[in-house]
């Protein structure tokens, strides 16, 4: 909103456009300008405003961002293109699949018709790895269905019911605060009732969890690449195979 020229913005959390794959670390705006006739400042401008915007989002630390004009119609236009699916045929590792991703990419930005390529493939996402153990669980007549979905409506977010009122119907979740689901030590504050209904010890004795890394999502990534000029640009993703 410091940005000359800029009205105002809508914000999706956890989604990613360009690949479309919901997860809990992308997110895109929606940016309203001035109207044209309010911004007679050269850094009010189309352009000055875009350059503006991405040269703050290559800024953030650990992060990708880049501002783009959305098409008139969708599928449409210099933000829009074609999809180049890249698969691992051999079966074999990540490391395989990235290699060849950035071989890929940098022969295609070298490519003339092409420009801003770039793809949404993220090998080395951190990850968190828990191992409930299912003997201390059944010690304690808690099963891991139990441990799971404690984890799920904590970590995550659970589904309760539905119910009618003002004439609409709503939904309602449970979910813990952020602050108690930002870290994986959070989960030792985490506990599970038995089949006695009594309370047990927190889940901090059931789990042993590790820190790793991984691609960001099963479903692959998107390259994209608008043109330079009238021809339509192709665009690519790297898809590893299931």
């Amino acid at each position: 909103m410091k940005t000359p020229g800029v009205k105002d913005c809508a914000t999706v959390v956890g989604y990613n456009m360009l690949s479309g794959v919901t997860n809990t670390y992308s997110t895109f705006f929606f940016i309203n300008l001035e109207e044209w006739a309010k911004r007679k400042k050269p850094e009010e401008q189309y352009n000055a405003i875009k350059d503006h915007i991405s040269k703050g989002l290559r800024g953030i630390p650990d992060a990708i961002g880049f501002a783009f004009p959305p098409p008139a119609i969708p599928g449409i236009g210099t933000s829009g293109g074609v999809t180049f699916i890249l698969e691992d045929r051999a079966g074999k590792d990540i490391p395989f699949l990235t290699e060849n991703v950035n071989k890929f990419m940098e022969a295609a930005r070298k490519r003339p018709e092409l420009t801003s390529v770039s793809t949404t493939f993220l090998p080395s996402v951190p990850q968190i790895f828990m191992d409930v153990t299912g003997t201390r669980c059944s010690s304690r007549a808690s099963t891991s269905p139990d441990v799971y979905k404690t984890l799920q409506v904590f970590l995550g977010s659970g589904f309760v019911n539905y119910f009618n009122r003002f004439g609409r119907q709503w939904q309602v979740y449970v979910q813990a605060e952020g602050d108690y689901r930002t870290k994986s030590e959070a989960v030792g504050q985490f506990y599970v009732r038995n089949n006695e209904g009594q309370t047990g010890p927190p889940l901090g004795a059931h789990r042993r969890h590790a820190t790793s890394r991984g691609r960001s999502s099963p479903c692959g990534t998107t390259c994209t690449g608008p043109p330079r000029s009238t021809p339509p640009p192709p665009r690519g993703s790297a898809r590893p195979r299931p």
